[in-house]
């Protein structure tokens, strides 16, 4: 039968035959003439059936196509086998997080630009008429002040005596020329000393606040007067720049408005969006604009703005210009460091920015701490992060349960009135195991050694446990388990055959479902038998030490027999298995088997047993207790190493892996079947099952998951889904083919492993993705892995199937199959 398996192109060949049918074009190799069919596609109908469609090629070489062959590899390859699996982490599983944080604030920058005062000063110079030598007070003129050009207005003056009074009066200069509308302010007149035509001069000084004020023009006069600008006021013109992390602006007019400025900073690449406002000018022409920076990319303590002014320029070459960056107030930022102490040390200190590693290592080496994962998020734009701590399971068990705090101390600090907050937060709060106790008291006596009990869980029972273990010098048992190996053989002379163990029989031993190789029963001596053994059995996973020692049964048979002890094992292991072999005689496996009949002239017989004395008793309760099938992992410990004084001991039970607040182990008396949480035995001795000595706090998996296959999404499926319900929501993807699903579980917690069989997608394949946000219970999860990896079809010959195609009329629905 053909294990046609595919849907692929690749485990399909489709060639055209010319005319000649000497040229076949096949669409895997290099193309010749004729071409290959335009397009193919391919169907699995069935496990020995495939279904394709094509078209013809688009070139025929020149020739008309008589006929297709088709091939098909029969060789199917491997179909790939993904394995899903839910799982539960009962063990150490705290997380808490650590958060800084910081109130976000904008940086904003202060840009100020200035120059040094200096009044305009203005000469009026008055001469007496041509002839005269002295000046008449009769005589007058006018002054006018034009301040148009900077935003005020055409103004004239009183009429003014020639022999004006500078200041004092209300016909002094300083009183006439303040009178006009345009001059803001009191100006500073003085009267200079005669000149030498006889005449006078006024040094008008305006107020600074005017700046650079237009000279004043005389209006009208009855005698000879003159202005000239004898200082310029001094105001601010020309341009400047500004850079930014590398980035530098165009020129700026010295009065950019604050759209102006705005508009020039968003240009450069370095800054995103600004907010500005700008103050109204001083008296020299100077602004100050404040910048906001708006943008993520700007956030935190950013680098100061520099300054460019070489374009600036004054109307005054004495007075200076001044560009500067104001300061501001710095945006949100953390820096700094912090410590962390638990259970009482406390860590070095923690850089804010440390890496994940740096806290992990911090907080392993305190005396309180075994062990932990630590994630870190990057940094937000101000500095801030959470690290993630995840106490984990170790040997010392320290993390169990619900674990102290984190405690923290800041030494963060942050922009000026600001202080850095760095919270802890329990995000998982820690789950406690079941912890459940069982106690033997020896009801006012002594514990008899020989009276023994059984104990319950669900439906499953244990073998009886005694009530003190052999020995009674610890609670935990002294006693390895030990078993026997005989061979024997009947004396089949009269029949043709022997008095003495086959040397051609072997056996296998069987323990905890995995089986040793062959050992041959009668090829040696019995000591040197028994190195064989202990090797074979060691290989075994559960078995990692025992000791086997071998000696003549001395029945004249050449028979051995081997006792086995279990170095590794707890308790009392169950009886191993055996299986004989002998040609193709074989017998087992069982505890006693025999190969051939009553008639056969080969009877060797293989038998394991173990006598009431060498039962092992070390930790013998675990060893029962991991037997049931609906208890999970248990771990048993004593409260004391030794019995008190009365033979004594308590044992507690702690739940590894059964989930939630476990019902009440039940113990009875040995033979009988009336269990309780107490059971009185036969010597008075009572033993006592405390429930809740810690209640177990986790909670088994619940809830739904889907799953993703190459982009596609499935609907969403029950923890618990059927095969049936998994492989109907892999069928409704539209690029998935045919699958089936096999489902092993439940486990003591509801946890299930699906495999999954791509039975028509072949190759490796992209993994399932599991979304598993919806499972609940106690850390709960979902995982992928490949069972088996795909192959494809090697297509490598030379056993391929092949059909002829003759009607090329009709090319649809091609079925192939044997």
């Amino acid at each position: 039968m053909l294990k046609l398996l595919s849907s692929t192109l690749a485990t399909l060949l489709l060639a055209a035959a010319g005319h000649d049918g000497s040229s076949l074009g096949y669409s895997q190799s290099t193309l010749s003439v004729p071409g290959p069919p335009e397009w193919a596609t391919l169907k699995v109908l069935g496990s020995n059936t495939l279904q394709t469609t094509f078209a013809p090629p688009l070139w025929d070489g020149g020739s008309p196509i008589t006929s297709y062959l088709v091939e098909w590899d029969k060789e199917a390859g491997i179909p790939e086998v993904q394995r899903i699996t839910t799982s539960q982490n009962l063990n150490a599983n705290e997380i808490q997080t650590i958060t800084t944080s910081v109130p976000p604030i904008h940086e904003i920058q202060v840009i100020r630009t200035s120059a040094t005062p200096r009044a305009e000063v203005q000469a009026i110079t008055v001469s007496p008429p041509t002839g005269d030598a002295t000046i008449d007070s009769a005589y007058s003129f006018a002054l006018s002040l034009d301040t148009i050009k900077t935003g005020g207005s055409l103004q004239f003056s009183g009429q003014i005596s020639a022999n004006a009074d500078a200041d004092g009066s209300r016909s002094s200069i300083a009183e006439i020329i303040e009178n006009m509308a345009n001059v803001h302010g009191r100006p500073t007149v003085e009267r200079a000393m005669m000149n030498a035509d006889g005449g006078h001069t006024y040094l008008v000084t305006f107020p600074a606040s005017m700046g650079n004020v237009p000279e004043m023009k005389v209006f009208m006069t009855d005698l000879p007067v003159s202005v000239s600008t004898v200082e310029e006021g001094n105001v601010l013109d020309g341009s400047f720049r500004l850079e930014f992390m590398g980035d530098l602006t165009a020129d700026i007019p010295f009065d950019a408005s604050s759209a102006e400025m705005q508009h020039h900073l968003e240009n450069i690449d370095s800054i995103g969006a600004v907010s500005v406002t700008r103050t109204v000018a001083d008296e020299q022409g100077g602004f100050t604009w404040d910048i906001e920076f708006l943008s993520e990319d700007n956030a935190g303590n950013l680098d100061p703005i520099i300054v460019h002014g070489d374009g600036l320029v004054t109307s005054n070459a004495i007075g200076g210009a001044l560009i500067e960056n104001a300061g501001g107030i710095d945006g949100s930022y953390i820096s700094g460091s912090f410590t962390l102490s638990f259970r009482g040390p406390s860590t070095n200190p923690i850089p804010f920015d440390a890496d994940s590693s740096t806290v992990k290592d911090e907080l392993e080496a305190l005396t309180t701490i075994a062990k932990v994962a630590v994630e870190r998020t990057s940094l937000d734009i101000f500095g801030g992060c959470t690290w993630t701590i995840y106490f984990l399971e170790d040997e010392t068990r320290l993390h169990r349960g619900d674990v102290p705090m984190i405690q923290v101390d800041s030494s963060l600090v942050g922009a000026l009135g600001q202080t850095p907050s760095i919270v802890v937060a329990e995000e998982r709060k820690g789950t406690k195991k079941e912890v459940q106790t069982i106690s033997v008291d020896g009801g006012g006596g002594n514990v008899d050694p020989t009276s023994a009990f059984k104990l319950k869980f669900g439906d499953d029972v244990t073998g009886d446990i005694p009530a003190l273990p052999m020995g009674g010098t610890t609670c935990l048992g002294s006693t390895k388990a030990k078993q026997i190996i005989t061979t024997s053989t009947v004396d089949t002379s009269g029949m043709g055959g022997d008095d003495s163990v086959s040397h051609l029989t072997s056996f296998a031993l069987t323990y905890e479902g995995y089986t040793t190789s062959k050992i041959m029963a009668n090829a040696e001596s019995c000591e040197a038998t028994s190195q064989t053994i202990a090797s074979k059995l060691m290989r075994l996973p559960p078995l990692y030490e025992v000791d086997v020692t071998g000696t003549d049964t001395l029945a004249g048979d050449e028979g051995c027999v081997w006792t086995v002890t279990f170095l590794s094992a707890v308790g009392n292991p169950e009886l191993m298995a055996v299986a004989a072999f002998n040609g193709d005689v074989t017998a087992g496996p069982g505890y006693s088997v025999t190969l051939g009949d009553e008639f056969s002239v080969i009877q060797d017989t293989i038998v394991i047993s173990q006598p009431d004395e060498f039962k092992g008793d070390i930790n013998l309760i675990q060893s029962e207790l991991s037997k049931l099938s609906s208890i999970g992992v248990v771990t048993v410990s004593p409260q004391s190493a030794v019995p008190d004084s009365f033979g004594q001991c308590v044992w507690e039970v702690t739940f590894e892996s059964k989930a939630g607040n476990v019902p009440s182990i039940e113990v009875a008396e040995s033979g009988s079947d009336s269990f309780s949480t107490l059971a009185t035995l036969n010597s008075g001795n009572i033993i006592t099952v405390t429930d809740n000595t810690v209640r177990g706090t986790s909670i088994p998996i619940f809830g739904d998951f889907r799953l993703e296959f190459d982009g596609e999404v499935t609907g969403y499926m029950p923890f618990n889904a059927s095969p049936e319900e998994m492989k109907a929501a892999l069928d409704s993807l539209n690029n998935i083919g045919h699958v089936s699903v096999t489902r092993i579980g439940p486990d003591v917690n509801r946890c299930y492993t699906w495999d999954i069989t791509f039975v028509s997608d072949l190759g490796p394949l992209p993994l399932i993705v599991p979304d598993d946000l919806d499972l609940r219970g106690t850390v709960a999860s979902m995982s992928v892995s490949k069972a088996t990896v795909g192959i494809l079809p090697p297509f490598d010959g030379p056993d391929y199937g092949s059909h002829l195609i003759t009607n090329t009329a009709d090319l649809a629905f091609l079925t192939m199959s044997e």
